[in-house]
């Protein structure tokens, strides 16, 4: 294994991992905001002693904070602040994580690549396939992106294939086999909310593009000579 890919390879396992902790972070936060905010509603507009359920939701929202019962209103807006931090940190990592794993996967594959992929993974959800296929969109190739992390996917179609091929309307194929809902523009769509086999559908919609003459024409000018 050359140093390149070796570093290539490095990276997409560190940034996985960066990944990881500020999505569960950002879960946390959610989590508690949501809860936090149940409460102050609740409280607002019932004048009323606490009931037994909102008392355990003002204590759940205090462990979860790690602060007084009588500081979580004062919390919401600085939680509100912190999640939007934590989103931009998340989206950066997910763009270099994307990036990272794009080059390792060129150093891998070469000039073998099909000028169709369909690459799944299993934790991801729709932020995560959405910046790959952004990354993908740099590729003359089509991509589609699965996330079986919430059953959605991300497809990214190259600039020169846009003439004949519209990641919409192959999103749109995608989710007539499958549900759920999709939308994008010709270069990037995502869909989201499939019931049936994601993995499947995305396999079956690759197949028809390749034979596609569109994909084949352009696969035979890229190909070296006999």
């Amino acid at each position: 294994m050359n140093n390149a890919l070796l570093v290539g390879l490095v990276s997409v396992v560190a940034l996985a991992v960066t990944t990881l902790y500020w999505r569960r972070r950002e879960r946390i936060v959610r989590e508690s905001l949501t809860v936090s905010r149940e409460w102050e509603q609740n409280t607002a507009t019932n004048t009323n002693a606490a009931t037994g359920a909102e008392r355990r939701a003002a204590a759940d929202a205090a462990r979860q904070l790690d602060a007084a019962v009588t500081d979580i209103p004062e919390r919401v807006e600085a939680l509100d602040s912190e999640r939007r931090e934590l989103r931009r940190e998340l989206d950066a990592v997910r763009e270099r994580w994307a990036d990272s794993w794009w080059v390792s996967r060129e150093a891998t594959t070469g000039s073998a690549e099909p000028p169709v992929r369909v690459v799944a993974f299993d934790r991801w959800e729709l932020p995560d396939a959405r910046a790959f296929a952004k990354r993908a969109m740099e590729e003359e190739c089509i991509t589609v992106v699965v996330a079986l992390g919430d059953d959605s996917f991300g497809v990214a179609v190259g600039e020169s294939l846009r003439a004949e091929f519209s990641a919409s309307e192959i999103a749109t194929r995608i989710t007539e086999s499958v549900g759920g809902g999709a939308g994008g523009t010709d270069g990037l769509a995502t869909g989201g909310g499939a019931t049936g086999d994601l993995p499947a559908a995305c396999r079956r919609v690759e197949t028809a593009l390749r034979r596609s003459d569109a994909v084949r024409a352009g696969d035979s000018e890229g190909s070296p000579e006999p």
